[in-house]
């Protein structure tokens, strides 16, 4: 047998393999395979858990690693709700299906567009995740597994939808450029058959199988037996296929035998089969990988009962239900009941809202109950089908993020909750998509927030089919009064977290983050509706003694775990930090493009953590100065960009970022760290970890604040009290629109109460001597002669090069300015406030690009109010710029800490 592997492996590129058993495996030259799971949140666990058995399944048949594209939002491994972290199961007692699994786009980087670019092999169209595509050519197969909800004519992607016309557009385009061999595309998704019924041609080579037909629900199974708290862990269509490929040789097996026994399993809904259905006749190794697997597992022979069934647009439903038979306390209970019951009227709303559309739409009643009532044969116009569900999805209900509400109150998303069920109305209308009515025009209403984040900007749309002319106005009038309930009535909220450092000292900067992160999460902000830069270098670093580990408190929370990075490395930049704010997408370089989508009526909270100096904050390469901070607030309030925004910085001197510079009327509050001219201070810095700083006096202040506090109980004003008591080694100072004090913490932190966190005792260090006092605290416990000695020369290095920027300075100053009482003055005291923006703006990125870099001489920022200084002297700004550059020629030592 082991040569017939061998032989297997050296003519794999040639064709057909004869067995010892006599049958024969045809092999193409490569097996490519695309895994793309269309949801998020935790009530859909089995999606994911479902693409990574299906990840395992092609892997431990042989298909190579760099042949699998996996596309899965990846929020369930790590969620908070998740009792087993970091791992994820597709039946009980199974395997743990997460280990091992290589993920090229997650989270905003899984949408209907990278889904079609990576399929068709279009790296140039691919936006974010690793960029790998399928490579195939005329003589490859491809295999294609999708698991999401669905509806007719339509599969969801976390933020989008993908329908039947731009796939099967997709498709016939590969076939026309010989893109493949043949292709079999396994659908896991209600009412799947509409994606191919009528639609997906026979001569194409594509073979697809769908888990429901074109107007039925899908299943999910092992939903119960695992937990109170467990949602189902897979779908029965896939169980079965992956069960069967997990014990079958595949060599032996073709397609027609996988697909019956999950037709025999799937005994609630029908698997279906569209395209070139001869392509069953091919052996499943074909397409799933030729290696046969040593891993077994037991299959049901009673797949109803093995398998306990539920209806996949029932699941939210059912699973408050079976929630309701674990409470035992009356108040409990009562809360569940009033979930379901709020989940039953929010549907009845959405069913009410067709029923109106469509009479609106039809005079005649019987045919309006059978537009209601009845699927289409088929979906024949798919030009005006594909105008109008896209038409409804951007302006009516937004299939993706139709809201409800889970046990503990937070509001998830899931359209299987409202609106997936409903889209087959929209086809069903002979008026609209059977008629070929010639001048028609599409004209939707002003959108309405549906729920928690659904309004977005609209204006009229024009369909490119010709399409009747109708109106949704009257009826989605009224999704704002009847489907809003008073706790949902709460502004979107918007984060941007970034820490500006990078380097094993500036350990406290990433760890504040992490915290910041896990707040926000705790207090239920979506993970959609925040983005975090940082550099990302401290968690893996050399020096860590805790591998992959922060900690923003001694023996505290390890934070790092679960955190979700938009920008890191050198995409940690000023630039993207202002054109991810200003929510301008096309100046994003690097990174996976996020950026806040914001309208008139959001929140926006900002929390930045790093060096700082008068009039500027450092990023790891860059600086980010004060006047460029401020066109870009003044620019985001004329655009309407928001409602209100808060920022909190945690830096040296941030008071004067704002000081003299924020206005009161464009509705922005900020908190500093720090008054325009002095330190702020590490914390946890004299700790028992052998770590540094682990956090920032102001920072760890507000967020253990909010940790404890019932935040939609708790205004701004009282939490910048509380911080300003408790930072006794620096003044906490407050700009801009005071009035925003008055606001909840919870209108920009979430709303949802988070448990109570312990205290640790705490040390603080000045910002600006940690490097110097770490070594100085490693001297102290050192105990070998060699180490201290080391440790000696690292401290006495650093002396001479603070001392060589010290007179560094002195000299740029007496260059520049000849009065000696106005030399000192210069050098010694702070500036009141900035009064000459575009001079100190000139002035601080020529002394930062011809000088000293501030984001690697973190020393220099302590000089930078100097500049500052010279920019009040009113000395013409080209003069003093071009004697920078003279004096700056020949430096001779970086990297000053």
């Amino acid at each position: 047998m082991m040569f017939i592997y061998q032989l297997t492996t050296f003519v794999y590129v040639f064709g057909t393999i004869r067995l010892s058993d006599g049958s024969e495996v045809e092999n193409y030259r490569k097996i490519w395979a695309l895994i793309a799971v269309g949801s998020n949140g935790w009530i859909n666990y089995r999606h994911q858990a479902g693409a990574c058995h299906a990840f395992h399944v092609l892997r431990d048949h042989g298909v190579a690693d760099e042949n699998i594209i996996l596309m899965m939002y990846d929020d369930i491994a790590n969620h908070k709700e998740n009792p087993n972290p970091g791992k994820i199961f597709n039946r009980p007692g199974g395997p743990n299906v997460y280990d091992g699994v290589k993920i090229d786009y997650s989270g905003s980087d899984v949408t209907p567009e990278n889904f079609l670019a990576v399929l068709q092999g279009d790296a140039n169209s691919v936006k974010g995740g690793s960029g790998r595509v399928i490579e195939s050519t005329s003589s490859d197969r491809i295999f294609i597994y999708y698991v999401d909800h669905g509806g007719t004519g339509l599969i969801e992607f976390p933020n989008a939808i993908l329908t039947v016309k731009d796939l099967n557009d997709a498709l016939r385009s590969m076939h026309e450029k010989r893109k493949y061999h043949q292709i079999l595309f396994y659908m896991e998704a209600c009412e799947g058959g509409s994606m191919f019924k009528n639609v997906l041609p026979i001569n194409i080579s594509v073979y697809a199988v769908t888990s429901a037909n074109e107007h039925e629900s899908a299943w999910g199974c092992y939903c119960d037996g695992v937990g109170p708290h467990m949602p189902c862990l897979g779908d029965v269509f896939s169980v079965s296929w992956m069960e069967n490929a997990d014990v079958s040789d595949l060599r032996t097996e073709k397609l027609k035998t996988q697909v019956g026994i999950a037709r025999k399993a799937a005994i609630l809904s029908h698997v279906m089969e569209y395209g070139n259905v001869s392509v069953s006749e091919q052996y499943a190794s074909n397409f799933e990988g030729w290696k046969q697997r040593s891993r077994s597992a037991q299959l049901f022979s009673d797949p109803k009962k093995g398998l306990s069934m539920m209806p996949v647009r029932e699941i939210p439903i059912m699973m408050l239900r079976k929630k309701l038979k674990t409470l035992r306390r009356p108040h409990e209970k009562s809360f569940i009941r009033h979930k379901i019951k709020s989940m039953l009227k929010k549907r009845g709303y959405l069913k009410k809202f067709f029923t109106r559309l469509v009479a609106d739409l039809v005079s005649d009643r019987s045919l309006q109950e059978r537009i209601i009532a009845q699927h289409p044969a088929a979906l024949t116009n798919l030009h005006c089908f594909d105008d109008i569900v896209k038409a409804f999805h951007t302006t009516c209900f937004n299939f993706t993020r139709t809201a409800f509400k889970t046990p503990d109150g937070k509001v998830k998303w899931n359209s299987s909750s409202l609106s997936e069920r409903d889209a087959s109305a929209l086809s069903t209308h002979p008026l609209l998509c059977v008629y070929g009515h010639k001048k028609c025009v599409l004209k939707l209403p002003r959108p309405h927030s549906v729920v928690y984040g659904t309004e977005v900007a609209f204006g009229p749309f024009v369909g490119e089919s010709n399409i009747l002319v109708f109106h949704l106005g009257y009826a989605s009038s009224l999704i704002n009064k009847e489907l809003n309930e008073p706790s949902e009535n709460h502004p979107r909220i918007w984060a941007l977290l970034v820490a500006g450092s990078n380097g094993w000292f500036n350990y406290r900067h990433q760890a504040d983050i992490c915290h910041a992160y896990h707040i926000l999460r705790r207090h239920g902000i979506p993970q959609e509706h925040i983005i975090t830069m940082m550099y990302d270098d401290v968690a893996n670093s050399k020096e860590n003694p805790y591998p992959g580990k922060l900690y923003n408190k001694p023996h505290g929370e390890e934070v790092y775990h679960g955190v979700k990075i938009d920008y890191r490395g050198v995409d940690v930049t000023p630039k993207n930090f202002l054109a991810v704010l200003q929510g301008n997408a096309s100046a994003v370089e690097g990174g996976n493009g996020r950026v806040i989508k914001s309208n008139a009526h959001d929140h926006i909270f900002v929390y930045f953590s790093d060096h700082g100096a008068t009039g500027l904050i450092a990023f790891p390469d860059d600086i980010l100065s004060a006047s460029d901070l401020y066109m870009a607030l003044r620019n985001m309030h004329r655009r309407r960009h928001f409602g209100q925004l808060a920022f909190y910085l945690e830096a040296c001197e941030s008071g004067s970022m704002f000081k003299g510079i924020l206005p009161k009327d464009i509705g922005v509050y900020a908190m500093t760290a720090a008054n325009d001219h002095e330190s702020s201070y590490g914390y946890y810095c004299d700790n028992d970890m052998s770590l540094p700083c682990m956090g920032d006096q102001f920072s760890i202040n507000w967020m253990e604040d909010s940790d404890v506090e019932q935040l939609n109980k708790e205004l701004i004003e009282w939490q910048y009290e509380i911080v300003k008591t408790k930072t006794n080694l620096s003044h906490v100072m407050q700009y801009g629109n005071l009035s925003i004090g008055k606001q909840f913490v919870a209108d920009f932190q979430g709303w949802k109460k988070a448990s109570q966190r312990k205290e640790s005792p705490v040390s603080a260090w000045p910002v600006r001597d940690i490097p110097m006092l770490m070594l100085r605290k490693q001297l102290s416990q050192e105990e070998s002669t060699d180490k201290r000695i080391e440790i000696i020369n690292k401290l006495r290095k650093l002396q001479r090069k603070r001392e060589y920027l010290d007179n560094f300075m002195m000299g740029l100053v007496e260059a520049i300015i000849h009065d000696p009482v106005n030399q000192l003055r210069a050098l010694n005291s702070h500036p009141r406030a900035l009064t000459n923006l575009k001079c100190h703006d000139r002035l601080v990125k020529a002394f930062h690009r011809h000088c000293f870099n501030f984001s690697h001489n973190p020393y220099a920022l302590k000089y930078a109010f100097v500049l500052a200084n010279i920019c009040e002297e009113r000395i013409d700004a080209e003069i003093v710029i071009n004697k920078l550059i003279e004096h700056c020629y020949d430096i001779q030592i970086t990297a000053i800490y």
